[in-house]
């Protein structure tokens, strides 16, 4: 099954000072590859006699799971001391539901790598590695045309010496070597790009959900591993 991050979008409230919860409800029926059970209603609110969901947690793996797993600045923090009421009562209930019991009497989080993070933080760590990730591509890249360049210039030395040549591969064009070239450094590049759609996914969701615009020192990720 793997390891999933599980996480929270949270918002600060303006006015009040405080983090918000971001949560969306969504008709039922069109809810789509979802783990809740049919039968559980406890975040099922009936609008005009039609059943609604409120949604606030998603859960990945990938890219962003493995920043959180690793990356020393913003893994492991635990989940925040400013948490907001609403998250704060999620978790709880989360955890009074889902903790494991062995048979001593305590109950035991299933919840490991807890943390959270500004955008900020994760737009910090975002830039970093996709310039890394660039730089890395774009050198791959160079030299693979001073490899060609090179032999072309060993071709026709041979020529010169009239020694027999093999036939020269035709140099790849700039958007044929892009999509057929399978490497690490083209997968890093991609795994970069990805993680800043990401990034600017949520930020909009935000802006969308709440009809304001925030900066991203005004939104945070609040996650856990399972």
């Amino acid at each position: 099954m793997g390891v999933y991050l599980s996480y929270f979008i949270e918002f600060k409230d303006r006015e009040e000072s405080n983090w918000k919860l971001l949560s969306y409800l969504i008709p039922e029926h069109k809810r789509r590859y979802h783990h809740e059970n049919d039968e559980d209603r406890e975040d099922i609110v009936v609008i005009e006699g039609e059943d609604y969901r409120k949604v606030y947690e998603d859960s990945i793996q990938g890219t962003i799971r493995d920043l959180f797993s690793s990356n020393d600045d913003i893994s492991n923090r635990g989940f925040p001391t400013d948490i907001s009421e609403e998250l704060d009562d999620v978790l709880k209930k989360e955890f009074e539901k889902y903790a494991v019991d062995y048979g001593d009497g305590e109950k035991r989080d299933w919840r490991w790598g807890k943390s959270y993070a500004l955008l900020s933080e994760l737009y910090a760590i975002y830039k970093q590695e996709y310039n890394e990730a660039f730089e890395r591509y774009m050198k791959r890249r160079m030299d693979s045309r001073f490899d060609y360049i090179n032999s072309r210039f060993d071709r026709m030395e041979r020529l010169l010496e009239q020694k027999k040549v093999a036939k020269l591969k035709p140099f790849e064009k700039e958007e044929e070597w892009f999509d057929d070239e399978d490497s690490w450094e083209k997968e890093s590049l991609n795994d970069a790009m990805w993680f800043g759609e990401w990034l600017y996914g949520i930020n909009k969701l935000v802006d969308f959900a709440t009809g304001g615009w925030y900066s991203s020192d005004e939104i945070r990720i609040v996650c856990y591993l399972s």
